[in-house]
């Protein structure tokens, strides 16, 4: 995460641009609604710009603009794509969740939605069980890639020969054949078990195939799911991201209530500030392992003093306005080593007034 976000915080100058366009359709007549909201989004950034800057600022701005978005894969695209521009800076980024639609020109990239995607964004495996060809693939996301090496793919016919000639025996029974299938499978299992490192691990495959696996995995803690069915060899990669997208999904709501867990545990402590108000007193006197947790969409205009200071209400005047103190304050919290972020789902911290933050005292 640190690398994307400090990568978009260094590059804020005077004028950054930020869009972000939902760009998933399940129909073609999503896919126009889609053009058409990429053409009004562009629309609406080149009248802003030059309702409210000269030619030599606009122009460079809307060209950065028109050639990010043709990185655009119309065809196969993302849940959402954002582009953030400022004076010699581009960045194009797929998002693996939905997003929805914003133009915002500021003094700061719009990085709230990054951070919400990169939370969850989390290394996985998937095993694909086939006597036929036995698949190992990792994943992040929606981007999973199939492992080519030593070990995989594995195929059961190949492993069946290679004990033959060692047995001699070339024509087994039935009783035979299992065997060579467990022996296989428990192959399957040692060979793919140097990747897992308790990575979250999908099997998928026949009924029979995960019952015979499930006990060399039953030591496995971190199986979060199986799916039973059939692979075959000429399924596409995005078949097998549809099959294991509710799993992923489920894995995920247990790891947000892993950080709602943690801010009871954190008021117990009396080591928690909950409400803009609190979170934003808390920050500005300063405190130590800092750890933000705000909803996805919860923003709140602010001032920002000659000092860097945040404020809700206007008390000099040279408190300049923002648009979202929220983004201000992630900043902040991000440019300290001793922090951490979390971006959750709207509705998660209704309790606590939709943004908290835990700490240590100096």
């Amino acid at each position: 995460m640190n690398n994307i976000i400090g990568e978009l915080i260094e590059n804020e100058i005077d004028i950054c641009v930020s869009i972000l366009i939902p760009t998933r359709y399940k129909s073609f007549k999503e896919k126009e609604k889609v053009n058409l909201m990429i053409k009004n989004c562009f629309h609406k950034l080149e009248k802003n710009l030059k309702d409210n800057y000269e030619k030599d600022i606009y122009r460079p701005l809307i060209s950065k603009a028109n050639d990010l978005i043709n990185q655009l894969d119309i065809n196969h695209p993302p849940e959402g794509i954002g582009i953030f521009i400022s004076k010699d800076y581009e960045k194009f980024y797929s998002f693996n969740f939905p997003i929805k639609e914003k133009v915002i020109i500021s003094g700061t990239f719009e990085i709230q939605d990054i951070i919400y995607d990169l939370n969850r964004l989390f290394e996985y495996y998937v095993l694909v069980l086939n006597k036929e060809k036995t698949k190992l693939f990792k994943g992040t996301g929606n981007d999973i890639s199939e492992i080519y090496d030593d070990y995989f793919p594995k195929s059961y016919e190949d492993k069946k020969k290679e004990v033959a000639n060692h047995s001699n025996l070339h024509k087994p029974t039935p009783q035979i054949e299992q065997k060579y299938l467990e022996m296989f499978l428990k192959d399957v299992y040692h060979s793919a078990e140097k990747y897992f490192k308790n990575k979250p691990l999908i099997l998928i495959g026949e009924e029979k195939y995960l019952k015979q696996t499930k006990k060399y995995f039953k030591k496995y803690t971190n199986n979060i799911g199986n799916i039973e069915h059939n692979i075959r060899n000429e399924e596409k990669i995005y078949e097998i991201i549809k099959m294991i997208k509710p799993i992923l999904n489920e894995y995920q709501k247990h790891k947000e209530n892993d950080v709602i867990n943690l801010i009871e545990n954190s008021f117990l402590n009396k080591k928690v500030a909950a409400g803009i108000h609190s979170v934003l007193e808390n920050i500005n006197t300063g405190k130590l392992n800092m750890h933000l947790i705000v909803e996805k969409d919860f923003e709140v205009s602010g001032y920002l003093d000659s000092k860097n200071q945040l404020h809700l209400e206007k008390k000099e005047d040279d408190y300049n306005e923002i648009p979202n103190v929220v983004e201000h304050l992630i900043e902040k919290i991000f440019r300290r080593k001793d922090a951490k972020i979390n971006i959750v789902n709207n509705k998660t911290l209704k309790k606590y007034e939709s943004i908290v933050l835990i700490y240590d005292e100096i």
